[in-house]
Formats: structure tokens, sequence, C-alpha cells
């Protein structure tokens, strides 16, 4: 069978948790699977999660990073210039297809970009309501598009973010969303035992966008119901300081903070729920813990924001304004009360989720790379 040497490079801290480190290794795990030689580039600060479930990959670290500030988050990059150098030297090897996540990104992609001599693929996965972070560059952005051979967008919203630097852009775009493992995720509807605790689970870094605080103003409101709760956060580290913001919900109901978790421990985590919780304020081009979620048929509780609604309307799956605990709150009391609802939801999910598992996902990415190879 005919293979490709593929170069898959991710800017992000590979032993920090990241939508898109996830969608860079489950891609290289899928086209390692077809028979393919990947290479994985990116920067990794720990060095145990060096040789971390990539079997068949080769994993290239392009050492430590810091956090730098985008948009409402910071990501956590390298700008360290030696990753110029290293870069170069990997692009010796003759790779047939580059393919670079955050093509624009510093210094990891951007390198990649200018110095990579064979044809490549870039993957836009941000979206942002203010288009802040390059429209200053926007004079130095646009002509490197025209780098790129053909363009990724994970939604219409990251293809919308994008449209600015776009007008002399000669390439293809295609718009492909992200993918899961479905195999990794129990798709048994659970039932929920009356008068036991009703398990709420957040997944999300510690940043207003994520939308946590509006999560704890709702149950701070059910908090002097007769609902009992338990709320599992992973993601933080400790949650401190919203002990002292809502008081009430500490004491009244069970909280676990998990901290940091890696993803293969996410389809645990998810079996144990209720019902997950995504009130993001926006910021989100895509959502893939939705659809680990719906893939565990778990219901989801998420805001209407652009990149969770062109998920999940396709089916109807009902969503709640954007910043109201109010409707949170009645959300979730609808959930404890309505079996039927958690069962039609959970089976939604199930319809949703077919369409983006890996091997279809990966499959068209896969065959884009055929074509720009003329094979």
């Amino acid at each position: 069978m005919e293979k490709l040497s593929i170069a898959m490079v991710s800017p992000y801290d590979f032993s920090h948790p990241s939508g898109v480190n996830t969608h860079a290794v489950n891609l290289s795990r899928y086209l390692a699977s077809q028979g393919h030689c990947i290479d994985l580039l990116g920067p990794c600060s720990d060095s145990y999660y060096e040789h971390d479930a990539y079997e068949g990959i080769t994993f290239h670290s392009l050492g430590s990073t810091i956090p730098f500030p985008i948009s409402s988050t910071a990501a956590r990059i390298s700008l360290n210039p030696k990753v110029y150098f290293q870069i170069k030297s990997i692009l010796k090897n003759q790779f047939d297809i580059v393919h670079i996540h955050e093509p624009f990104m510093p210094l990891t992609s951007l390198s990649t970009l200018l110095l990579s001599k064979c044809p490549k693929i870039g993957t836009f996965h941000a979206y942002h309501e203010y288009k802040n972070n390059y429209a200053i560059l926007q004079s130095v952005v646009s002509p490197l598009m025209n780098l790129i051979d053909h363009a990724i967008c994970v939604s219409e919203a990251s293809k919308s973010y994008i449209q600015p630097w776009m007008h002399n852009f000669t390439g293809n775009v295609s718009v492909i969303g992200n993918g899961i493992d479905t195999s990794k995720f129990k798709n048994s509807i659970k039932p929920y035992i009356n008068n036991t605790p009703f398990t709420v689970v957040f997944i999300g870094r510690d940043e207003p966008r994520k939308g946590l605080t509006l999560l704890l103003k709702a149950l701070e409101n059910l908090s002097y119901s007769n609902y009992k709760f338990k709320l599992l956060v992973a993601g933080l580290n400790d949650l401190n300081s919203y002990n002292n913001l809502f008081p009430n919900i500490f004491k009244s109901f069970e909280i676990e903070c998990l901290g940091s978790v890696h993803n293969d421990l996410i389809p645990n985590i998810l079996q144990t729920s209720d019902v997950v919780c995504v009130p993001s304020l926006g910021g989100e081009s895509f959502g893939i813990v939705l659809l680990e979620a719906l893939a565990s048929n778990t219901p989801v509780i998420a805001s209407d924001i652009k990149g969770y609604s062109q998920i999940l309307s396709q089916q109807n799956y009902p969503l709640i304004p954007v910043n109201d605990a109010s409707a949170l709150e009645h959300a979730l009391e609808s959930l404890i009360l309505n079996p039927e609802l958690r069962h039609n939801m959970a089976e939604l999910g199930t319809d949703i989720v077919r369409k983006y598992n890996w091997t279809a996902i990966g499959s068209e990415i896969e065959s884009i790379y055929w074509n720009m190879c003329g094979r």
C-alpha cells in the first residue's frame, strides 16, 4: 500500500491539554493506522509527555514554553529562537505533506510555514467575536496565506475569522470539523436514581470565557432547593477563589476539583456524569467536549454560541442563551425532573456525533493529501 510521509505541526505545549493538540494527535493516530509515516512536531515542557501514547508516530519535542496572551486566553507556546533551527533541521527529511495547525502562531507554526518547501496544509482552529489577534497585522498575514496550499477550517466560525486575510488567497479552502475517537466512549444511557446527587461535569481551563462562574451562579440559586448535586470540575488546579464567591455551594453540594486531566481519562469522567455543562461566553470555534459528552450518551447544556450551535442545531438540540444563569438553572432543574428529556437528549446526541468520528474526519483530510500530491 502506498504511503505518505507527513509532518504534523502544532504550536502549543503538548504537556498542557488543548483542543488543537488533541486534534493533531488523533489525526496523527488515524493516519498512522492507515500506514502513513507521521512526524509530530511541537513544544513540550514536560518530558513525561514526549512519548505518551504516540505509538507509530515519531514525536519531536521543541522544548519548553511560556504563556502568551491571545484574546481572552493565555496559550503556552515557544518563543525560543532555537525552535527555528530545530524545525529547519527536521524539514531536511523528505516529507510529502506538511500539515500546520494555527499556521501563523509563533514560533513553531510560523517557522514551519516559512521554511517548508513541500505542499502545506494549514488548519485554522480559532474563532473570536472581536478579531483583534491578527487584525493589526493584516497587511503581513494576508500575504502569508499564499504560503498555504490548502486551508482547512474546523468550522464556519473559524472560516469567518480568517476571511479578512483571504482577499488574494489562491489556494483551496475546506471546512472539516474536529473528530473524536468514538470507540473510547461508552454509549449506554445512564439512569438517574432519585435522591442521589445529580452529577454535573465542567471541563475547561480557568478562563472567564469558559463560563464556570455562570455555572456556579446557577448552582448557587439551586442550593436553596432540595436538590442534591455533585459537581466535578476538570481543568482547574483548585477552586479556592470560587469558594469565597459562592460559599453556599461548597456547603450544600459535593464538589470535586480534578485538576488537569489527561485526555485518556475524560471518557471515565463523562461516564459518571448526569449532565455536562458547557456555558461558554464566546470565543469557541468548535466543541470537542460537546462531542465527547454526546458520544457518552450524556446530556449537554451548552450556550447558544456560533461554535456550538453549528454542531447541536443539526438535530434541534436545545441550547441556552449566552451568559444567562437563570436559563442554565432552569435547564439543570428540567433535567433532574424529566427522565424523558434526559433520554431524548442522549439519543439526539448519538445522531449528532456519528459524523464526527475520526474515520470519517481523517479519511476526508487524507483525501486532500492525496490530491495535493497528485496521486
